[in-house]
């Protein structure tokens, strides 16, 4: 009996469940990005972000009701989420970062320029009706417009987890490589990497006729240095 299905305080919290669902994405992606810049995943700002944008569109529905100033009050709470990771998350990484980079740039300035668009039309139109402002074209086209957006940022953080998880595993890669192939102590190519590639060097030689050499050193009673300075003395 609190919340009747037909009366005003359950559409109200249809309204804010809405929103928040949709507000709550982009907040959701914003802390996916930053997670993956290795920065704070979420600021306290994103809470003021959250609570003001409630608020005020409760305020526009159940107390003064004007549905002109929640489709504005959606839209820059959709800008403003954008412009905070666009110059907190993404411009300040180096510009080396590639591809991805670039385009996260792209789709934070295409939709918010999609929603100073909106704004800008449905101000135009102030004086149209109600009914008429919640089925204007340029309305209707926002919430398609956002669930293809939700989509896109989605494969891009898919693209973004995937592009770190290949450098990870060509930088674990190398470092494999080279235990198999450095000596940890002197930094040159061990007897493994003499037995791989001997046999090409060889044929090399054999194919330019040219002269191959190997020199082979050894220290004669080398195990008095070890008795006398102990085994890393004489590494």
């Amino acid at each position: 009996n609190l919340l009747p299905v037909d009366g005003l305080p359950w559409k109200t919290l249809q309204l804010l469940l809405t929103n928040l669902a949709f507000i709550g994405s982009f907040l959701l992606q914003n802390s996916a990005y930053r997670a993956y810049s290795k920065i704070q995943i979420w600021p306290r700002r994103n809470w003021v972000y959250l609570v003001t944008f409630l608020v005020l569109n409760w305020y526009f529905y159940a107390i003064a009701p004007s549905y002109l100033l929640r489709v504005v009050i959606f839209s820059l709470a959709v800008i403003l989420i954008l412009c905070d990771l666009l110059f907190t998350s993404v411009l300040p990484l180096p510009r080396d970062t590639g591809f991805l980079r670039n385009l996260v740039i792209f789709l934070c300035i295409e939709y918010a320029s999609a929603h100073m668009i909106r704004i800008v039309l449905m101000l135009l139109y102030t004086r149209q009706s109600v009914s008429w402002l919640e089925n204007n074209p340029a309305n209707l086209f926002i919430p398609a417009a956002t669930l293809l957006n939700i989509v896109i940022w989605a494969t891009v953080l898919i693209l973004l987890e995937f592009n770190r998880a290949s450098d990870l595993l060509q930088s674990q890669n190398a470092t494999l490589e080279s235990l198999a192939t450095i000596d940890p102590l002197t930094g040159l190519r061990n007897r493994n990497d003499l037995s791989k590639n001997l046999d090409h060097m060889i044929e090399i030689a054999d194919r330019y006729e040219e002269p191959i050499s190997m020199i082979l050193l050894d220290f004669d009673h080398f195990k008095e240095v070890n008795d006398k300075y102990g085994h890393d003395g004489g590494d």
